[in-house]
């Protein structure tokens, strides 16, 4: 059938709206939509269509009958068989324009306006410190990549527009090596993180002959720890267990303002150190310099050292689940002294109560894209003049806003950081102050 694609999704993807609309099968919803992969708002395309998992229509492009005049070429030989970029076929103007416009559909379906919107911040190419390939054993050989788009075929990514450089170069390497330890048809991912010029990585799935690591794997990562610049390489066998290291040349360690943090295996950063370096700003920025101050879902202290840091009077408490983050926190504070107390909490489950949130004169909180629904209703029946938002997804955070303005708090200003490059995803830094 032939289309013309009306819009880009949240994902994303381009879709055709038609008067008509069509039954779905499994969910019962009514819906008028084609969504299609790598499609451009204006693009005339020959498509064929099926039902995705969600029980939507999804349209594949035949052949693109008349092209957009936002189109380009993606510039990525990999982009055609990679599910990590999703937008490389669009122009720069077009891209940014959508980045931005995706924060302010979303503000506006909750009613919200902040005073001000400020210039957004773009972060360039081979700039991502952090990718997580796939690894997969083929008889003898490894391949090692990214899944397709909606799909659980691996392909080998030999270059990566968006990835530094320097992680590229170890992916040959580590082919080489995992090979003797990987088991034929199992697939294994591989985290690897930049820091400070060394590497860390995590190996997640069956290893060894049986499953995890043994002789093999052993032999392997001393072989890597020795020959590339690999500092430090763990297993765990599933996504949310605990790391085990299986050998580390050194302590890897990061500085965040005022803390220098040993980090644990498989820790949270931000995707790239310029994006990191432009949220830092954003936050500090909106913080007072006195005061008690909170830092909730602190990870490993992003912005709990740049707040103590910043300080000249005061103390910041910073909140995290993953235990190990609290104890690098709490070491360091000690040793040097800080006003800082880490405390392991799970604010999904137990959300600080206005008697705790009453104390502080700011808070900052950087949830998963989930939101902090639980933690946002209570805080917006607080007493804390600044509260400082940081988000991955507009649809939640636009949510937990409207929560915070209708309980009293002015929204001041809403900045776009954008260091998901050439994806769908976006990051922002909203401010907040109690009338």
């Amino acid at each position: 059938m032939e289309i013309t694609i009306k819009a880009l999704g949240p994902r994303g993807d381009g879709y055709y709206e038609s008067d008509k609309e069509t039954n779905s099968k499994k969910d019962g919803f009514r819906t008028n939509r084609i969504y299609v992969d790598r499609s451009v708002p204006g693009d005339k395309l020959e498509v064929k269509t099926r039902r995705n998992k969600e029980g939507g229509i999804q349209g594949e492009i035949v052949k693109i009958i008349e092209p957009s005049k936002d189109r380009v070429k993606a510039p990525c030989p990999s982009y055609n068989v990679c599910g990590g970029c999703t937008l490389q076929h669009v122009s720069e103007t077009f891209y940014k324009t959508w980045k931005q416009e995706l924060i302010i559909e979303a503000l506006n379906r909750q009613s919200l306006e902040p005073k001000v919107v400020l210039e957004p911040i773009y972060i360039g190419e081979g700039s991502r410190r952090r990718v997580t390939f796939s690894a997969f054993k083929q008889r003898d050989k490894v391949i090692l990549g990214y899944k397709k788009r909606r799909s659980k075929m691996i392909n080998d990514i030999e270059n990566c527009l968006i990835a530094d450089p320097e992680l590229m170069k170890l992916q040959p390497i580590l082919k080489k090596h995992l090979a003797d330890c990987l088991q034929a048809g199992r697939v294994v991912d591989v985290l690897i993180q930049k820091i400070n010029g060394v590497f860390d990585v995590v190996l997640t799935g069956e290893v060894g002959k049986k499953g995890s690591p043994d002789l093999s794997v052993m032999q392997m990562a001393a072989d890597l720890i020795q020959d590339t610049k690999i500092s430090r390489l763990s297993w765990r066998e599933k996504f949310h267990d605990e790391c085990d290291v299986i050998v580390e040349k050194e302590p890897i360690k990061i500085m965040f303002g005022s803390l220098e943090i040993k980090l644990p295996p498989a820790s949270f950063l931000q995707p790239t150190e310029a994006g990191e370096a432009e949220l830092i700003k954003a936050v500090v920025n909106l913080l007072p310099k006195e005061g008690r101050c909170a830092d909730l879902f602190c990870g490993c202290g992003t912005f709990t050292g740049p707040m103590l840091k910043k300080l000249k009077k005061g103390s910041v408490d910073a909140f995290e689940t993953i235990q190990s983050a609290v104890d690098a926190l709490n070491k360091e504070a000690k040793f040097k002294g800080l006003p800082l107390n880490a405390i392991e909490r799970d604010l999904f489950k137990l959300p600080l109560n206005l008697d705790e949130l009453n104390k502080y004169e700011a808070l900052v909180f950087d949830p998963p894209r989930a939101g902090a629904k639980k933690q946002v209703a209570l805080l917006a029946n607080s007493t804390i003049k600044t509260i400082v938002a940081v988000s991955c997804n507009p649809i939640t955070f636009a949510r937990d806003a409207r929560v915070l303005t209708e309980g009293g708090y002015e929204f001041e200003s809403i900045q776009l950081i954008d260091q998901f490059t050439q994806s769908h995803h976006v990051e922002m830094v909203g401010a907040f102050k109690k009338l």
